[in-house]
């Protein structure tokens, strides 16, 4: 019987922090620019913490379910962890369940925190908070990415990583049973 040998444990810190968690981090803070950019650069509105049609807050709690549900979803692509294509819906409603436990906890940490950063940034004008629309925007929503990034990808990589071993264990186990 052929038995795989686990990455050591410097390889598996290696790929958790450096490769999962700065290399998501960079990933997710380029892509959350470029939406921000896109978004914000344009418009003619002003552009307001609170208030509709353009508000950061509503933005950020948007973004961090986004981002984790996606998280939860590509990493499972990526380490090609599908292992039945017939239960591709029962997969989707596992990973978009995953996704949302994720979201909770970081959604409590990442949105007040936001929220309450950009009230230091922006201009107090009435009742909302008014933001410029060229690099508060784009700025803030890739330090929110990246952030998240950095956090939430070193998590399900964790998550993935066990799980393959615990998969691999359990194989191993049903091969030694049936030579029994």
């Amino acid at each position: 019987m052929f038995c795989k040998r686990p990455a050591t444990r410097g390889h598996q810190l290696f790929y958790i922090f450096a490769m999962a968690g700065v290399g998501g981090g960079c990933l997710s803070a380029g892509f959350n620019f470029a939406i921000a950019y896109a978004m914000y650069n344009t418009i003619k509105q002003p552009i307001q913490l609170l208030h509709l049609p353009n508000t950061l807050a509503g933005d950020a709690a948007l973004s961090i379910f986004v981002q984790c549900i996606l998280t939860c979803s590509s990493l499972r692509w990526l380490l090609f962890l599908e292992r039945n294509p017939s239960t591709k819906l029962h997969n989707i409603l596992q990973q978009a369940l995953r996704g949302f436990l994720i979201c909770v906890p970081a959604f409590l940490v990442f949105w007040p925190v936001s929220v309450g950063l950009l009230t230091m940034v922006g201009e107090k004008l009435g009742d909302d908070w008014v933001f410029e629309r060229r690099w508060t925007p784009q700025v803030f929503k890739a330090i929110l990415g990246g952030l998240l990034g950095l956090v939430i990808t070193p998590v399900m990589a964790m998550f993935w990583m066990v799980r393959a071993g615990w998969d691999e264990e359990m194989e191993a186990d049903m091969v030694v049973k049936e030579e029994c």
